[in-house]
């Protein structure tokens, strides 16, 4: 990928005491593969390319790796959420086929559909928190202004509501399925904030999980539920197979009417193959994958925000602005947003795991703090080993599934 940054020199004073705790230098980009097993010194998220520059990004995909579904969007940090609402983001598939020794994949041949779910944020909204583009602009006084606008066939100006959810950069889009043949679709929640309930029409069409977050089932899981939940950069490979035609639509979960795409059942003339479910599908097991050995390591990392200013933007881990332990946090690390990729293992801000390691680790917040706190973890080449939910507390994950992890 050859990213050229065409934006204009942004001249806007930085004070670069606090810079790292504000929004930022909204024309300097870069990109971050998102779930590949890339190599961490081209996929870098703290390089910056200012306007006028261009960066070649060269990803080696091992013959042998998983066919999931992933995604590339901007990470620099300051400006990311701004560039991921204004939409510089896309989708990444590596496709099924006969990788290495790998048998041939069952829905090598079948229809599909890459469906990247995006968020702009028009007003205040009442589903959940987050900044505006409008607010987006004027504090990190961006020179590109935006005002988005949807007419109708007729050239009339449509309401829109205070969070435009877009697919493909489409307003409520239709995808053509055949009744009784599966079709693959990809989704993504290409989103810096918020989340998305789907609810699914699972009494007109079974819905078959094949993989989640580029991560393959040794077999398909049908949907009991009728509703999948996507937090931000989550991703589902499904397989749809609907029983009857029609336009059947998918909204959220608490809102008939706040409507994300639709699905047209349509019959099909040809003679289709018949597939059955559930249906296991191959296994993929590339050595860069693979854990041996009996070197363990444990982490404990405890989160809190409690003594933090609440109009700041910005999120810490078990340290202070001026590197004075804060309130139930762990320890006490001085170490800018901005950030590089951790060197030393006794740092909680960023550890090296050696290879075939197992790492334990125990992450909590403080229970007196009411404000959720997020984990963002940059990994590459690791397996998800198990998941145990802490007792208690205040944002207790009772099913780790809501978040994508099964």
């Amino acid at each position: 990928m050859n990213l050229k940054n065409g934006l204009a020199v942004d001249k806007t004073p930085i004070n670069n005491e606090t810079m790292f705790f504000t929004f930022h230098q909204p024309n300097i980009v870069n990109v971050h593969f998102h779930g590949l097993h890339s190599n961490p010194k081209q996929d870098n998220p703290f390089i910056s390319i200012l306007p006028g520059e261009a960066h070649l990004y060269k990803i080696s995909i091992p013959r042998d790796h998983m066919p999931g579904m992933h995604w590339y969007h901007a990470h620099k940090h300051g400006a990311a959420y701004q560039h991921v609402m204004g939409g510089l983001f896309g989708p990444i598939v590596v496709g099924d086929g006969n990788f290495m020794a790998s048998p041939q994949h069952p829905f090598r041949s079948l229809p599909s559909n890459i469906l990247m779910i995006h968020l702009y944020r028009l007003s205040k909204p009442s589903r959940c928190d987050g900044m505006t583009m409008t607010d987006m602009d004027n504090v990190s006084h961006s020179t590109v202004l935006s005002n988005p606008q949807i007419k109708t066939s007729d050239g009339k100006l449509k309401r829109l509501p205070p969070d435009l959810f877009l697919v493909n950069g489409q307003y409520r889009p239709t995808m053509s399925v055949a009744v009784g043949s599966p079709h693959i679709v990809h989704i993504a929640y290409a989103a810096g904030s918020c989340f998305v309930n789907l609810s699914l029409p699972v009494d007109k069409c079974d819905f078959h999980l094949i993989g989640y977050d580029g991560i393959q089932y040794g077999k398909t899981k049908q949907l009991k539920r009728d509703w999948l939940y996507f937090t931000t950069a989550t991703r589902a490979s499904i397989a749809i197979v609907c029983h009857t035609t029609g336009l059947f639509p998918v909204h959220h979960v608490h809102g008939k009417d706040d409507v994300i795409f639709y699905i047209q059942s349509n019959r099909l003339k040809r003679k289709t193959e018949t597939y059955k479910f559930p249906m296991v599908l191959p296994r993929y097991s590339p050595d860069n994958l693979f854990l041996g050995g009996k070197r363990t390591a444990y982490r404990e990392i405890s989160f809190s925000q409690a003594d933090l200013p609440r109009v700041k933007p910005y999120y810490v881990t078990g340290q202070g602005t001026e590197c004075s332990s804060l309130h139930n946090s762990s320890s006490c690390a001085y170490d800018h947003f901005e950030g590089s990729r951790g060197k030393d293992p006794r740092n909680y801000d960023g550890f090296v795991v050696p290879l075939h390691s197992v790492v334990t680790a125990k992450i909590y917040g403080d229970p007196t703090d009411p404000i959720p706190h997020p984990f963002h973890m940059h990994v590459n080449h690791f397996k998800f080993v198990s998941f145990e939910a802490r007792k208690g507390g205040q944002h207790e994950n009772k099913t780790m599934e809501m978040y994508g992890v099964q």
